[in-house]
């Protein structure tokens, strides 16, 4: 419960400081000098996330940095266990990225707003028009040069075998070919024993996140892009079996 007290002061706390510069990162992002404000948005959203983990006493190890994108948007494809894949995911990464998030969390005042400016779009799920409108959105938006995230599993996994990934919905790659984009896998292993498996407590614990080598979309044919969905999937579901091996050996 030490550690749940730590983070939710720090970000109470993060949230209401920064209201006064909001507005100010929301004008640039808007104004000709959009690359500014998305890059303050970037630090900004860091210096909430990275003292949540730390606070929370996270032992994070990243594995496949080389395979971040750096000057090109790309579509983050990951297995979904925890509120935490969020927050530590975003402390790896090297530019402005959204995330698709579900309609729940565009509802919570102040981090909507900071959500907002690092560019995440909220998805409601039992409305598909809502849904096409955010794919054409998010597309757009890796066309500019900017990376989004997705969990096509369409919500967090609560399988009792870590190593399992649920079957991923076909319609989240739909991002991905409409804008030609490159996917990076994403496995992450060891959020929920940080957070849902013992609701409402953070314990500390070791979290694994892995980038797989990025594929590259608009060099595949129609057969191949109907695949893709498993593809990626097996790639991920790889990469969190050597997690587990991993963890295991670190007992």
């Amino acid at each position: 419960m030490f550690y749940s007290i730590l983070d939710i002061i720090w970000v109470v706390f993060f949230l209401v400081a920064s209201i006064p510069v909001m507005p100010i990162i929301y004008l640039l992002r808007i104004s000709p000098m959009y690359k500014l404000g998305q890059a303050l948005a970037h630090i900004g959203a860091k210096i909430l996330l990275v003292p949540v983990r730390i606070l929370s006493g996270i032992k994070l190890t990243v594995i496949g940095e080389e395979n971040l994108a750096k000057d090109e948007g790309v579509l983050y494809v990951g297995n979904h266990c925890s509120y935490f894949d969020i927050v530590l995911s975003y402390c790896t990464f090297k530019t402005c990225t959204g995330y698709i998030a579900k309609k729940d969390l565009g509802q919570i005042p102040l981090l909507n707003v900071w959500m907002v400016l690092v560019g995440c779009f909220f998805l409601k799920r039992d409305n598909p028009r809502d849904g096409m409108r955010m794919i054409k959105k998010a597309a757009e938006n890796i066309r500019k040069g900017n990376s989004m995230v997705i969990f096509p599993e369409g919500t967090r996994n609560k399988h009792e075998d870590e190593a399992l990934v649920q079957e991923f919905h076909a319609g989240s790659f739909h991002i991905a070919q409409k804008s030609g984009c490159k996917i990076v896998p994403m496995a992450i292993s060891g959020t929920a024993d940080v957070f849902e498996n013992h609701l409402p407590k953070v314990r500390p614990g070791h979290v694994i996140i892995q980038y797989g080598e990025p594929i590259d979309t608009s060099a595949l044919d129609r057969a191949a892009m109907k695949k893709l969905p498993d593809t990626v999937r097996d790639i991920i579901l790889k990469m969190r079996e050597e997690h587990m091996s991993i963890m295991g050996s670190k007992k």
